[in-house]
């Protein structure tokens, strides 16, 4: 069994050997005779602010759909009414007008 065990422990000291930062690699420090502000994130650069004020019904999509389906239904039930389609409700006629 140990046989067996033996290079994955050495596949692992290898490994965790290459993972290692040597001291040589960190960072560099800031240099202090640079001038200047530092530089800024695209978060901070595209900043769109304050948003506008927005209605409630606005905020919740699934509201706002219902509102248009309500809105919807009304401009369907007055092009039926105007083509004399919707029972119960008769078509005022225009005739009597050109008199």
């Amino acid at each position: 069994m140990q046989a067996l065990a033996a290079p994955t422990s050495e596949k692992k000291k290898a490994r965790r050997e290459a993972r290692a930062v040597p001291s040589e690699t960190l960072p560099p420090l800031p240099d202090p005779a640079a001038d200047g502000a530092r530089k800024i994130s695209t978060a901070i650069e595209k900043n769109r602010g304050l948003t506008p004020h927005r209605a409630k019904a606005g905020k919740n999509p699934r509201k706002a759909n219902r509102n248009k389906f309500e809105k919807a239904k009304v401009r369907i039930k007055v092009l039926l009414i105007g083509m004399g389609i919707v029972a119960g409700i008769e078509r005022q006629s225009t005739d009597a007008l050109d008199v």
